[in-house]
């Protein structure tokens, strides 16, 4: 149970990281974590927002966002946007799973 909340909140932190990084934000990534108001209108995020956050989402964890499983509710907490990509990734084979930089190196590091 605690590898499962610890792993949490490591899909948390990364979240954060890419929310941050997506929208160029001027803040710290760990300031998320502790934000109680929704964060599309903490900062006040549209459609084009959305779609950058997604798309960096997508590439840090390997994903598809399914357009009819997407909603803008995702985007109201940390807390449902890591249960979106968690679902994500549990639907995926364990090996697609990983970040594709890391896929394309192989289990050594190394380039096939």
């Amino acid at each position: 149970m605690r590898n499962e909340q610890e792993n949490r909140e490591t899909l948390r932190e990364r979240i954060a990281r890419v929310f941050v990084e997506a929208l160029s934000l001027n803040i710290e990534p760990a300031s998320l974590l502790r934000q109680d108001t929704a964060l599309d209108r903490l900062f006040g995020m549209d459609s084009l927002a959305v779609l950058e956050v997604l798309a960096a989402l997508e590439k840090e964890f390997g994903i598809t966002v399914e357009p009819d499983r997407m909603e803008m509710s995702l985007f109201t907490d940390l807390s449902r946007l890591a249960d979106y990509v968690a679902a994500r990734l549990a639907d995926k084979p364990s090996d697609e799973a990983r970040p594709s930089a890391q896929r394309d190196l192989g289990e050594k590091g190394e380039r096939p």
